[in-house]
């Protein structure tokens, strides 16, 4: 893909004119000059190039939003037109912001758009570019500053680029279906397996409640025979209850109701009489009653004279107690109060005392926690005299070592130069001279034109002798050449071994150099380590005046012995106040037990005093009991009925002897009859519930067929459902395969492996051919190690800033070359943004210049190297496009060289 021209207008920094830019095979750089700003920064250099990219993609690099493309002062009407060839065939890319359009045409004829402005992006990407923005960045476009170095990416971004830029992104994205197909089948394998088990459940209980039925009819059937033969029993046993009809029990229950009424004739008389008996024998229990009464009472007021002398003797002891008592206690209570109180207010003078002892034990104690705390910190500490002294010696140690880092850093940039003209030296051309010539020899062959007038490949006339004379003068020639190229060539080989001597003198130089840096270094540790007894030594003498002026401190110490004093003789001063209270309190025990004494004297004399009462209730009591000493003559009647009713009550006793017999006889019956009844429906249940059983035995049989077709159903479905889920596992063992080939490790791997051979190989090219004196090894994920003469254990890191940009750039180059085998028609563009402007030196920029130079060469790129470096003009470029910005509107000039 050619690039041809670039146009535009309102873009950007570029004005309301078409600007029409030629784009020039070769190394071009651009440059550019702001004149209100006098500087070169912010001209329009970057927005020229962006062209490109917004007129393939409708976007640029810098990510702006499509408001901010349009000509800040304009506000309408941007476009842009990219011209370039594929294939023989010219195309031209027209897009525009407000209006918003964009039209394709090929060789002249537009293109036709049959979709979405978006579909037909993609679809002008696929089937012309070629390619897709991201791409066009990351190959075409370059920005140093806008990235980090590929060779310092972490390894999961390395990962994504290398899966990217190979185009193995489309395994990621089979792993990831793959998954999906597989998530799907084990989930449609899983609810297989979750139905086959639900019918393998519903078989397990159908089975168990078909057995259950089945033990049930077992249970059932017996249940039956057992009825049937209760059934006979019973009927036997109905045939032993004939005799018993209800003609016999209206004869019998005839008999008892005539028992009945003589009895009831007999009980009448008897109550009768039994009642005028029950009538007299209660007057006389009354009469009894009310004389135990009485004479109880009697006894219960008992002997009253005692009581009475009691009385007398109690009212002579109570005129003998002290008169006003309680008037007395009062008084000694009220004293004892004022004494309390002038004991309490001692105690709280000593209670404070006592806190003020305990705040000051407090200090102290603290005093001295404080004291051994410093202690302990200078034991700690201890002598650093000895530390001090060997930090003095180290300091001068360090002083005598001067600026070793200056002196290796030239020696190594010697040593780089030894080795940069050893690869120069090695890779001279007068072997290849010397090759070439020695063929040329072997190729003169003039024998076939022997005897012959004419050449027999073309037809024309020769003449032996002349071209014979001219060969053997050309092999004069080329023998000299071989002669001169062979001195030459010794030159060189001598030039090496003095090289090579060289730079074993250097390395030696420089090794000894890094033990006294090795040296120097140890010292300026152990100078840290030893920096820290300065700040001990001030910390030491704190703690010194911090210790004197706590042992100097005595006040708490003194006012504490004044405490104890004190507390001493408010102690001494109490005892006599608790002695009055003791005594005081003695003294009101004793006239409280007085009054306690006097007060049960009153309750004794008050109950006494009822006696004089009771003396003329016991002579009323005296008085009723002769009264009722008179009941003889109820006894005598009493005792005549009583006669008369033990007769009658011989005579209820034998009727009742009759009727209880005829009852008994008459519940026999009636329970013989009831038994009959019982017996009859017990044989009536008994036929209903074996009628029950048999039908239970039917519908339980009816049930066990209706389960069996149940379980061939299920049985069906379980070994549909078995097939199926061993189809899905051998379709999941499938996938699984799939997947395990699609990991990492297996074919990604193996296509990267083959991959980063040719990188390597095509990033060494790039380096060997700009005269670098090492090469790259690269494994899978990227990570290089640098070799080559006289170089060990040499990283990407350990490389200077210059060296690190040139291995950058030869890598880009490197995969550009694979994207160029893979993407058929690769545009050629190169744009390398401000790539010489970081901090890189002259040499450093004609390193990066050379490998651009062999880029450009070899793919015969149109390559814009976009910079404000004063030096780059020198590097004479085919073209230079010159962006000028003036009054804020950028146009660009474009010149040779």
């Amino acid at each position: 893909m050619k690039f041809k021209y670039v146009e535009a207008k309102n873009f950007l920094s570029f004005g309301n004119k078409w600007t029409k830019i030629p784009l020039h095979t070769g190394l071009n750089l651009v440059v550019g000059y702001d004149k209100q700003k006098q500087r070169s920064n912010g001209a329009g250099k970057t927005s020229f190039v962006e062209m490109i990219s917004f007129g393939l993609f409708g976007v640029v690099a810098k990510g702006l939003k499509k408001a901010q493309i349009i000509n800040w002062k304009n506000k309408k009407g941007c476009e842009v037109k990219v011209t370039f060839e594929k294939n023989d065939s010219t195309y031209l890319f027209h897009r525009g912001i407000k209006p918003d359009f964009l039209k394709v045409f090929k060789d002249g004829a537009e293109y036709p758009i049959n979709s979405s402005v978006k579909e037909f992006q993609k679809e002008l990407e696929e089937q012309i570019l070629g390619l897709d923005f991201k791409v066009f960045n990351s190959l075409i476009y370059s920005n140093p500053n806008n990235s980090i170095s590929l060779l310092d990416t972490p390894k999961a971004q390395k990962r994504v680029f290398i899966e990217k830029q190979f185009n193995l992104t489309e395994f990621s994205a089979l792993n990831k279906l793959n998954n999906e197909i597989i998530k799907k089948v084990e989930l449609e394998k899983h609810d297989i397996e979750k139905d086959f088990s639900k019918n393998l459940e519903l078989i397990q209980n159908l089975t168990g409640e078909k057995q259950d039925i089945e033990k049930e009819n077992i249970v059932f059937s017996n249940d039956l025979n057992t009825l049937t033969e209760h059934n006979k029993k019973i009927e036997l046993q109905l045939q032993s209850y004939e005799e018993y009809t209800d003609t016999t029990v209206t004869t019998k229950q005839k008999i008892i109701d005539e028992n009945k009424n003589i009895f009831k004739d007999k009980q009448k008389d008897f109550d009768e009489r039994n009642e005028k008996k029950q009538t007299l024998k209660s007057e006389l229990i009354t009469i009894i009653s009310t004389i135990a009464a009485l004479k109880k009472q009697k006894e219960e007021i008992g002997n009253i004279v005692e009581h009475l002398e009691k009385l007398t003797l109690l009212k002579e002891k109570l005129n003998g107690f002290i008169p006003n008592l309680k008037e007395t206690i009062d008084d000694n209570k009220e004293k004892m109060k004022i004494v309390e109180k002038k004991i309490d207010d001692i105690k709280i003078v000593i209670k404070d005392a006592e806190d003020q002892k305990s705040e000051l034990v407090q200090l102290e104690n603290q005093k001295e926690y404080k004291i051994n705390t410093l202690d302990k910190q200078k034991r700690e500490i201890g002598d650093i005299t000895e530390h001090l002294e060997k930090l003095i010696t180290l300091k001068e140690n360090l002083i005598s070592f001067g600026d070793i880092d200056t002196k290796i850093d030239t020696e190594k940039t010697d040593l780089k130069a030894l080795q940069n003209l050893l690869v120069k030296t090695q890779t001279s051309e007068f072997e290849n001279n010397i090759i070439f010539a020695q063929n040329q020899i072997k190729a003169f062959n003039i024998d076939d034109l022997k005897g012959k007038s004419k050449c027999p490949t073309c037809h024309s006339k020769v003449d032996y002798d002349t071209i014979k004379k001219e060969i053997d003068s050309e092999i004069r020639t080329l023998n000299t050449t071989i002669e001169a190229e062979t001195e030459k060539q010794k030159e060189v080989d001598e030039n090496i071994e003095q090289i090579n001597n060289n730079i074993e003198k250097k390395e030696i130089i420089i090794a000894d150099f890094n033990k006294d840096l090795q040296k120097k270094q140890e010292c300026e540790k152990d100078i840290i380590k030893l920096e820290v007894y300065t700040e001990k030594q001030k910390e030491l003498g704190k703690i010194d005046v911090s210790l004197t002026a706590l042992k100097e401190d005595k006040k708490n110490e003194n006012l504490l012995i004044v405490i104890k004093d004190k507390i001493k003789e408010l102690n001494d001063s109490l005892q006599m106040p608790e002695g009055i209270l003791y005594n005081k309190g003695t003294e009101l025990s004793m006239l409280e037990d007085n009054l306690i004494e006097k007060q049960e004297c009153e309750k004794d004399i008050i109950k006494l005093e009822v006696y004089t009462e009771k003396q003329k209730e016991l002579n009323k009591i005296n008085s009723e009991i002769n009264k009722l000493s008179d009941y003889t003559e109820k006894q005598d009647i009493l005792f005549v009925l009583s006669e008369k009713n033990d007769i009658l009550s011989k005579e209820i006793e034998g009727i009742s002897t009759i009727i209880e017999s005829l009852d008994t006889e008459m519940i026999i019956i009636n329970q013989k009859l009831q038994e009959k009844g019982t017996v009859k429906t017990d044989l009536e249940t008994s036929v209903l519930k074996t009628k029950h059983k048999q039908t239970d035995i039917n519908k339980n049989t009816e049930r066990i067929v209706s389960k069996n077709e149940k379980l061939m159903v299920l049985s069906d479905e379980n070994n549909t459902m078995d097939t199926e889920n061993k189809e899905k596992q051998i379709e999941l063992d499938h996938f699984m395969y799939i997947k395990e080939m699609l990991k990492d490790e297996n074919i990604k791997q193996f296509a990267i492996s083959n991959m980063i051979p040719i990188i390597e190989k095509q990033v060494n090219y790039y380096l060997g051919e700009s005269g670098f004196g090492f090469y790259l090894k690269l494994d899978n994920w990227l990570d290089a190690e640098i070799k080559g003469p006289g170089i060990t254990n040499c990283s990407f890191a350990s490389m200077s800033g210059g060296e690190r940009k040139s291995i950058d750039l030869a890598l880009k180059f490197a995969i550009m070359d694979i994207s160029t085998i893979r993407i058929a028609n690769f545009p050629d563009l190169l744009i390398l943004d401000e790539l010489l402007d970081s901090s890189v030196d002259s040499f450093g920029i004609e390193s990066l210049i050379n490998i651009i130079r062999v880029k450009q060469q070899k793919e015969n790129l149109k390559v814009f190297v976009i910079s404000h470096r004063s030096e780059i003009s020198e590097l004479k470029p085919t073209h230079t496009y010159k962006v000028t910005k003036d009054n804020n509107y950028s146009s660009v000039e474009v010149t040779k060289g």
